[in-house]
């Protein structure tokens, strides 16, 4: 089996959980600029199509 693709999935899930804990931790949603919010929506989609793939390693077609 490659696990390349599960691999890469696995790091850039685990960057984009990282970022995400790190512009929430001591602060409030409301303290976010517009800017910093679009950016967190914009990891949040990216978090929900990665865990979408995942779930083609765990439940393949």
């Amino acid at each position: 089996m490659d696990t390349s693709g599960l691999n890469a999935i696995a790091r850039e899930l685990c960057e984009l959980l990282q970022q995400q804990v790190e512009s929430v931790v001591g602060r409030k949603f409301n303290d976010f600029t517009g800017e910093e919010l679009e950016a967190y929506e914009r990891r949040k989609r990216r978090i929900l199509e990665l865990r979408s793939e995942l779930n083609k390693f765990v439940r393949p077609t």
